[in-house]
């Protein structure tokens, strides 16, 4: 009894991914970082010494500084050694698990269905890795020759081909006048905005007509995405997270970095509490929001 009670307590407890993921955005939040908003987020700075692989937006948000990163092991297959105390970063990926299902029901097969009525289907586990930085490893070389960081000159026109080519690509009606607000309405599929002038400064500007272009990209003809309707549900944050973390990325594209309301106090107030109410949200917003922005771009 004694020994089966012990069993249980030093069992490896299973990992929430999920959860893993949330706490490590909300403690950047409460330290007054907006993941989204670093500077190597969103240009492809972070990637696998080994495979040369590019990390994911969701990770990059994840990962402490920019540069090159690899597990234990990998950095020991290449030689190098991760200095003793140093504390690596979590990093996420998809693993495919092919489930075997009834073919007749749909169902989970058992023992008792027949070898020619089983299929296979495919289903998305979220893992996770745990990388350290090449400053916290010993006997290798950097493979970059410097850290890819982004132009700090604005690029207006850039900016503006980016918004041309889609709105014309799409068939998206853009009207700019004097008023208060901006929207995307989903039924007309039409994006509202204030005049340019109107704006602070030009980041702001930008930084909302990418906002409400990213929402134009859920569109049932084009990503699908779903958008809930009332404030404070989970779909309605999920949309505007994804809006919030694309319209950063192409403000970097174009060598734009908005630090209006984006670094306020109420401002990660309000997703600190969002965050902590679903463990699901920013993974699910991470991986949309990269797709809003390589389907603006083109990609």
């Amino acid at each position: 009894m004694e020994r089966s009670k012990k069993e249980k307590n030093t069992k490896k407890q299973k990992v929430n991914v999920y959860e893993l993921v949330t706490q490590a955005i909300i403690k950047q939040l409460k330290q007054g970082i907006i993941p989204w908003e670093r500077p190597w987020v969103g240009i492809e700075s972070c990637s696998n010494y080994v495979s040369g692989h590019r990390y994911s937006l969701l990770n990059q948000m994840l990962l402490p500084y920019s540069g090159e990163y690899a597990t234990y092991q990998q950095w020991q297959s290449v030689g190098g050694q991760v200095r003793r105390g140093c504390k690596g970063s979590t990093i996420v990926f998809w693993s495919m698990w092919l489930r075997k299902i009834d073919k007749q029901t749909g169902k989970p097969a058992t023992a008792n269905t027949p070898e020619d009525d089983i299929a296979t289907q495919p289903i998305p586990i979220l893992k996770y890795h745990t990388v350290f930085h090449i400053s916290q490893v010993d006997g290798v070389e950097s493979k970059l020759k410097e850290i890819e960081l982004p132009n700090v000159v604005k690029d207006d026109r850039k900016a503006e081909r980016i918004i041309g080519n889609y709105i014309n690509r799409e068939g998206i009606v853009v009207t700019r006048e004097f008023q208060m607000k901006s929207a995307y309405s989903l039924n007309s599929d039409k994006v509202i905005l204030p005049l340019k002038e109107q704006f602070k400064s030009t980041e702001e500007y930008y930084s909302t007509v990418f906002h409400e272009l990213v929402h134009s990209t859920g569109h049932k003809t084009r990503l699908n995405r779903e958008y809930g309707y009332k404030f404070g549900d989970k779909k309605y944050s999920r949309e505007e997270l994804v809006a919030e973390i694309g319209s950063a990325m192409l403000c970097k594209e174009c060598g734009m970095f908005n630090k209006t309301k984006k670094n306020s106090a109420a401002y990660i107030k309000s997703w600190l509490s969002r965050l902590e109410e679903d463990t699901n949200l920013v993974v699910a917003a991470g991986g949309q929001a990269q797709k809003a922005v390589e389907f603006i771009l083109g990609q």
